[in-house]
C-alpha cells in the first residue's frame, strides 16, 4: 500500500510491528519522502501518538 494517501481524521488499522490490529485516526502526514504518519491510539484511557510508516496501514472503510 505505499502508494496509498492518508488523510487527517481518517480511521486507520497498524498492520504490522508492535501496534498491530490497534485502530486509530490518522494526525498528521509527513511532507516529506519519510513516509512516516502519525496515528492516534488509544492507550490506558489517553490517545498516544505513534509513527508508522504509511505502508503498514490500512484505511478502515
Amino acid at each position: 500500500m505505499a502508494s496509498e494517501e492518508f488523510r487527517v481524521g481518517e480511521a486507520v488499522r497498524i498492520l504490522d510491528g508492535p501496534f498491530m490490529n490497534f485502530v486509530g485516526v490518522v494526525r498528521a502526514v509527513a511532507t516529506t519522502q519519510t513516509g512516516l504518519v502519525t496515528v492516534g491510539i488509544g492507550l490506558q484511557g489517553r490517545e498516544v501518538p505513534v509513527e508508522v510508516d504509511r505502508y503498514r496501514l490500512e484505511r478502515i472503510r
